[in-house]
């Protein structure tokens, strides 16, 4: 049943790859240290071990939303394990412990959720991690202080399955956080994740009471009610966008091909097709505009006079086209250039006015309108002729 299970996910998963091609798809790897713990019924004297690796891929898929996040599959390898003193009981100081320590070698199949924002224009994500877990421990060994103290010569070695004893699959639940820093088309995480078990490492002492035969490997007289494992680890990893089409939607100011547009003043009132509040935001943003320029913007006209024709917002008021005229005409490349490069500076300025007016200021673009150059064309024409 179990692997029914994981082959599902993994179809699943495959399934929203392929229907996702136009959306973000990350693959990479990632390499953690940790420790690992038991925690058992009845309660026994653990400590926890440190020194515990792991490493393995991640594949994510996000969304055109930036702050759902995003679903993803891991495939890590993961060392768990538990150390208890058998003998607590027996001693009054703590010092005089004998540990029976385990280590437990697992391939984990996390399935992840991964909300997150995004911060400094896109440039670092900052995430939250929820995940459910399914395991499969291929490999063990112990050491039992206790039995090497007695001169048993089995005190460590590998650790042998047995079917009526030992769980092989387990499952559980995962949770934590990271910073992810965006460099081209890499990712550079820095992850914190705890692995919360819900299965047990040794079946109960109501399915298995054999312990007595088992060597020094069970250091169990009993076995426990509950014997689930917890891990935490601190991972680094680094990850390769697929689709580059898909990040560069995200960017706060995306690319136009058409730097240049002619407004025409002849325009019906049919063909522009507003709306009365696209045009009452389309004349707010015309005259905050103007007054940007006037006061705060020196350093981006540099002596030029500026002056803003015309706005047109989308209907969305997500988008908003800023037509602007430059005199004299011969600076107006310079000009532009500079309005393209101070995109940012114009866009805060506007948005400080619009608060109370629009909840998301509208992406902004300015264009050219050179009527004034067209008209002192026709001017010198007709002083020439």
């Amino acid at each position: 049943m179990k692997r029914h299970i994981i082959a599902g996910l993994l179809a699943f998963a495959a399934l929203a790859a392929w229907q996702g091609a136009s959306a973000q798809h990350t693959l990479g790897f990632t390499v953690g240290y940790g420790m690992g713990n038991g925690r058992f019924q009845p309660q026994q004297e653990m400590r926890a071990m440190w020194g515990m690796y792991s490493g393995g891929l991640s594949w994510r898929y996000y969304g055109t939303q930036r702050f759902v996040g995003g679903f993803g599959v891991d495939l890590e390898f993961l060392q768990q394990g538990f150390s208890f003193a058998p003998n607590a009981s027996l001693v009054e100081e703590k010092k005089d412990y004998l540990y029976y320590s385990r280590h437990v070698n697992s391939i984990v199949l996390p399935v992840v959720w991964q909300p997150h924002v995004y911060m400094f224009r896109n440039r670092m994500r900052v995430y939250l991690e929820a995940a459910a877990t399914f395991s499969y421990n291929f490999s063990s060994t112990y050491e039992n202080e206790q039995a090497r103290a007695n001169g048993a010569s089995d005190w460590k070695g590998t650790y042998d399955f047995k079917l009526p004893r030992d769980n092989r699959w387990g499952y559980g639940l995962a949770g934590g956080g990271g910073i992810a820093f965006l460099i081209r088309r890499f990712e550079l995480n820095f992850r914190v994740r705890y692995y919360f078990g819900y299965s047990d490492i040794v079946r109960n002492r109501n399915k298995y009471s054999d312990n007595v035969g088992d060597g020094s490997e069970n250091p169990f007289w009993a076995t426990p009610l509950r014997s689930p494992l917890d891990n935490l680890t601190i991972s680094v990893g680094l990850n390769y966008r697929f689709n580059k089409q898909g990040f560069e939607t995200w960017k706060p100011r995306p690319k136009r091909e058409k730097n240049r547009e002619v407004f025409k003043y002849g325009l019906k009132k049919q063909q522009i097709m507003e709306t009365t509040r696209q045009q009452k935001i389309a004349k707010q943003i015309q005259k905050d505009a103007a007054d940007i320029f006037q006061k705060e913007g020196a350093q981006i006209v540099r002596g030029a006079l500026v002056t803003v024709t015309a706005v047109r917002v989308s209907p969305d008021f997500s988008y908003a086209k800023i037509y602007v005229s430059i005199f004299p005409f011969e600076q107006s490349g310079e000009v532009m250039q500079r309005l393209e490069h101070q995109n940012w500076f114009i866009r805060r300025a506007l948005g400080q006015r619009l608060r109370n007016q629009l909840k998301n200021v509208p992406e902004i673009q300015f264009f050219l309108d050179d009527s004034l150059e067209y008209i002192e064309n026709i001017d010198k024409a007709l002083k020439n002729e």
